[in-house]
């Protein structure tokens, strides 16, 4: 080949000709100077080529109604994934005929690992059956961004261009956010106002609702001037939620309507107007317009044969349910909503639905699963961000822990939800919480504070016309006013809220204010007027299942029945009153301290059928009830041990009372749900009742089999049976012993003292203390004090205070040497053996004390004792009276025992002879005397 005549350099001898080697590496760099080049500009080529047909694969897949191959061109941890999958199954569940055209990339910037590019298409289809338009069809704009890993494509995020246009104007001054829009050209106002709307709900959610409504605000203008009447309609509809939530019912029922009026208007955008329109109904207790507007909007997309995409509208027809107090409905509706919602991914769905649902429970008194609900919400609100939810949940916590009697917690976790409403500037949930931050101060006996609080929220609630809150908060300052002793006042102000609560329908607020009407009037003197609110009340709520209002209206029924000298029929109503609260304790909390605070606030009927039968002379029966009241929750806590006694029973066994129990639980669902219909059937109800009175005799009867088949599995189960005097016997052994029991009531206090008699027997005599909870503590806490203090005249308070609870018993206690006391209340803190008796000497003098929780408990610590196997394999080592010689005594046992040695106990050998002797020979290693000495 032709080369060229190349010179050696001066004073080197010439080359050889032929290529040379330094010529060979220049040719090879050159070489590879311009095929490395031409190789990366074809592999970027084909990274582009690939990146370009997997984006045009991805739009133009949007058309296949295949959401499971969808979600294989995603990355996993793509932004919005599940939303995105959302939306692709939504689009084909509305539409049909789906078609992506035009579809055209611009702007496309590649790497070897990720793509990014701009994306113009247009979006077409229709309604699934009635060819009707849809909104959200037509021009598309979106920026598509993906990453390549192993080789594939893959997405890694997807969303409007309108969104970076959202961006720059959040990033503006109001007032100039629309001259930031009118500049840019080529964008959809149309789906720039869904994403604005879709962000002023995001801020409202946030507790921002200033920044939200402005958002809003924006949106409906560009609507306006693009001239989509779905953006126009989507816009109004947005306006509207904030209005209703600001309390301006007037205007969010005018921008709804406004909404509505609009001509072209695609189906789906009408079915959610309709359904927002339902919403504002439903908060304003208008349960038959709410309900006429949820149906609408089912037919309209049952019209367009668009199906039920999430679960908003049933979980708006469980609210409904909810409103006429049909709670059974509205769990079996919420529930279904759930199911709905987790299909599709509906995060949002799932927690509100979530929320409704725990309320549903909170409202039958199933106060554990509410909370657990709540819990549930309050965690998902903090992931999301979510403010609104967040506010709520804090609030209905705070609520479960008011009624369970835990003050402190509710008013911390109602203090954080009030501080978020009232940064959100939502008047009627600030309205909803001051009312309930009263009750705790009222419980807490700040009742000018309480007043107040009330006043405030109910002139919150006027302004939003929320009659079911008008309702409560006039119920609320009623109850204040009762505390108060203003009786006249507390009667206005229940039958206010009567008043509303029958016009709106809300049955669970009419029992409410019933049920406080007939407490009041019986605090006046008004005995038939509080008799008769009380069976109405009691009637309701066994029709809606109102197991709290129940109680309240059977107590007070028992109270009044007891007052005008019907003790037969007072004592089948407090039996009733009973029974519902022990049922209803199983719901209080998860641990035994919760449920003790629960029945703690609620032993009001035991403490009124003590009263039935000291009034008819029967203490036996009056202390059976107040062990009623104290034993219950405290054998939980002996059930909770480390041996499940379910074990013992069979398979067979099990199964059949598991049945037995399925079976009562279903004919109790359908006697409520046939009471609740507005005309129920008379001859099915009563065929239901008698079934429902069968099923409840079998299932007591097989399970009085069982527990005495297994009598530890009573006990285990909280269902010992219950305290009678001839338990007394094991109890109270010999006539030197003797058992107290106090039951501290509002105003009176019954004080039992159990002896054994002459001739074998024990009996049981009773008397009533005229000093209530307060009084009594207010004397033990003084007595304390003085105590503590050193108080120089502690002798005579000891006297005092044996004088105000024990010296009208003491008589039965003259010559007992040994004395169990049963505490109640306040009597927890008295140590009993140093009160002062009348003849001027120490309790502990004359009396050995032991101290139990209740009679009952100690009936069954006795059985579990006995039932424990005696070990014989116990050895013992005893020394009694060993001899110390003085020279090996220790300083320290000098110092010890005051410097004077060891002297020997009185019968100390002949008690270790003796028990060297239970033991046996074999086991035993007994040493007396000089046989003990060192």
């Amino acid at each position: 080949m032709p080369s060229s005549n190349l010179h050696a350099p001066h004073g080197r001898p010439p080359q050889r000709s032929g290529p040379r080697p330094c010529a060979v590496v220049v040719a090879f760099v050159l070489a590879c100077a311009i095929v490395a080049p031409l190789r990366a500009a074809l592999r970027a080529q084909d990274d582009a080529r690939g990146a370009r047909e997997f984006i045009a694969d991805f739009y133009l897949g949007l058309a296949d109604d295949d959401t499971a191959s969808f979600a294989t061109l995603w990355a996993a941890d793509a932004t919005d994934r599940v939303g995105q999958l959302l939306a692709h199954r939504r689009l084909h569940v509305m539409a049909r005929g789906v078609a992506v055209r035009d579809l055209t990339l611009t702007n496309l910037e590649v790497t070897q690992t990720s793509a990014r590019a701009d994306v113009v298409y247009w979006l077409a289809g229709s309604a699934a059956r009635a060819g009707d338009p849809l909104s959200g069809f037509g021009t598309k704009r979106r920026v598509i961004e993906c990453v390549r890993a192993d080789g594939r494509w893959r997405v890694k995020r997807e969303f409007a261009a309108e969104e970076l246009l959202a961006d720059r104007v959040e990033q503006v001054p109001v007032a100039d956010r629309l001259a930031v829009v009118r500049e840019q050209a080529g964008w959809v106002p149309r789906d720039l106002v869904y994403v604005l709307l879709t962000r002023a709900m995001r801020e409202r959610g946030r507790g921002q609702a200033a920044a939200g409504l402005a958002l809003a605000e924006l949106a409906r203008t560009i609507a306006d001037e693009s001239g989509d009447p779905d953006a126009r309609a989507r816009a109004l509809e947005a306006l509207g939620i904030f209005a209703g939530a600001e309390g301006d019912a007037a205007r969010a029922i005018a921008l709804n309507d406004a909404a509505q009026a609009i001509d072209g208007v695609s189906p789906d955008t009408r079915a959610i107007v309709l359904n927002t329109r339902g919403v504002f109904h439903s908060q304003r207790s208008q349960g038959e317009q709410a309900r006429a507007a949820y149906l609408a909007a089912m037919a309209v997309r049952e019209a367009a044969g668009l199906g039920a995409l999430n679960g908003g509208l049933v979980g708006n027809l469980a609210i409904l349910a909810q409103l006429r107090s049909d709670y059974d409905e509205a769990s079996r509706q919420y529930r279904a909503a759930l199911v709905l919602d987790e299909a599709l991914g509906d995060d949002r769905g799932m927690t509100t639905n979530l929320s409704n649902l725990g309320t549903v429970e909170h409202e039958r008194g199933n106060y554990r699963e509410a909370q657990a609900i709540y819990e549930r919400v309050l965690s998902r609100a903090k992931a999301a961000g979510n403010k609104d939810l967040e506010a709520l949940a804090l609030n209905n916590i705070g609520l479960v822990y008011r009624l369970q009697g835990r003050l402190d917690l509710a008013r911390d976790y109602l203090s954080r939800a009030l501080a978020m409403r009232e940064a959100a500037g939502e008047r009627a949930r600030v309205a909803s919480t001051l009312q309930n931050l009263g009750m705790v101060e009222r419980l807490e006996g700040r009742h000018q504070a309480a007043l107040d609080l009330f006043a405030r929220s109910l002139a919150l609630h006027e302004q939003a016309d929320d009659k079911v809150g008008q309702a409560l908060v006039h119920n609320s300052i009623g109850s204040a006013y009762d505390t108060l002793h203003r009786y006249d006042e507390a009667i206005a102000s229940f039958t206010r809220s009567l008043e509303i609560a029958e016009r709106i329908g809300n049955r669970s607020r009419m029992v409410q204010a019933l049920a406080n009407i007939a407490i009041t009037e019986r605090a006046r003197g008004g005995l038939d007027r509080a008799a008769a609110a009380a069976e109405r009340t009691s009637a309701i709520a066994r029709e809606i299942g109102n197991r709290e209002q129940l109680l309240s209206a059977l107590t007070t029924l028992g109270q009044v029945l007891t007052d005008q000298g019907h003790p037969a029929r007072a004592q089948q109503a407090l039996d009733e009153a009973i029974t519902v609260v022990e049922g209803m304790r199983d719901d209080a909390g998860a641990s035994a301290q919760e449920q003790q605070r629960f029945l703690e606030s609620r032993t009001s009927p035991f403490e009124a059928l003590v009263a039935v039968h000291v009034g008819q002379g029967d203490a036996a029966a009056a202390l059976a009830a107040a062990e009623r009241a104290k034993a219950r929750v405290l054998l939980d806590v002996l059930s909770r041990g480390r041996v499940t006694l379910t074990g013992a029973m069979t398979a067979d066994e099990r199964a059949r009372e598991a049945s037995l129990d399925e079976a009562l639980r279903t004919l109790n669902t359908d006697v409520r749900r046939e009471r609740a219909r507005t005309t129920p059937d008379p001859s099915r109800l009563a065929t239901l009742e008698a079934q429902l009175r069968q099923a409840r005799l079998d299932y007591d009867s097989y399970q009085a089999r069982l527990y005495a088949l297994y009598p530890m599995l009573g006990v285990q189960r909280g269902r010992a049976p219950t305290f009678s005097l001839s338990d007394a016997d094991a109890l109270v052994p010999d006539a030197g012993t003797a058992a107290v029991e106090y039951l501290v009531g509002t105003s009176s206090t019954q004080l039992f003292v159990v002896t054994r008699v002459p001739g074998g027997g024990v009996q049981v005599a009773v008397e009533t203390l005229p000093m209530g909870r307060d009084a009594l503590a207010a004397h033990v806490t003084a007595f304390r004090e003085a105590i503590a203090s050193r108080d120089l005249s502690i002798r005579d308070r000891a006297r005092a205070l044996f004088d105000t609870i024990l010296a009208p018993a003491y008589a039965h206690l003259e010559g007992r040497r040994a004395i169990v006391v049963v505490p109640d209340g306040a009597l927890w803190d008295v140590p009993f053996q140093a009160l002062v008796s009348t003849r001027g000497r120490f309790l502990v003098d004359d009396h050995a004390f032991a101290y139990a929780p209740s009679l009952t408990v100690l009936r069954e610590m006795r059985r579990l004792a006995d039932a424990r196997p005696v070990r014989t394999d116990a050895t013992l080592f005893a020394l009694g009276n060993p001899v110390v010689a003085p020279s090996t005594a220790s300083s320290r046992v000098s110092t010890l025992m005051d410097g004077g040695g060891f002297a020997p106990l009185p019968e100390a050998e002949q008690q270790v002879r003796r028990l060297g002797e239970l033991y046996g020979r074999s086991r035993s290693a007994v040493f007396v005397g000089a046989d003990a000495r060192e």
